[in-house]
């Protein structure tokens, strides 16, 4: 049809900046809660490097538990997805 034209429209938010708390965690048997801000709903996941054995990570809770093993350093990076998809 002649001067007829299809339009994909996109709407995207703004994202507030997500802040993860606490910013180290202790090497020792331990139940710590990872938490993100600003207050929502947001699911947990490591997105870099790995846990160290022995832990695990309760995505829609944050909850980090158990006890690494063995024992060392070890480097991972937690991202939070909240509301329209945001992360942080």
């Amino acid at each position: 049809m002649p001067g007829h034209a299809s339009y994909n429209l996109l709407i995207t938010g703004t994202c507030a900046t997500i802040t993860i708390n606490p910013p180290a965690l202790p090497g020792a048997a331990y139940t710590q809660n990872v938490s993100a801000s600003p207050a929502g709903t947001y699911t947990f996941t490591v997105t870099q490097g790995a846990l160290p054995p022995g832990l695990a990570l309760e995505a829609n809770t944050g909850a980090l538990t158990g006890t690494a093993t063995p024992g060392g350093s070890y480097s991972f990076r937690f991202t939070a997805t909240g509301a329209g998809g945001c992360t942080g």
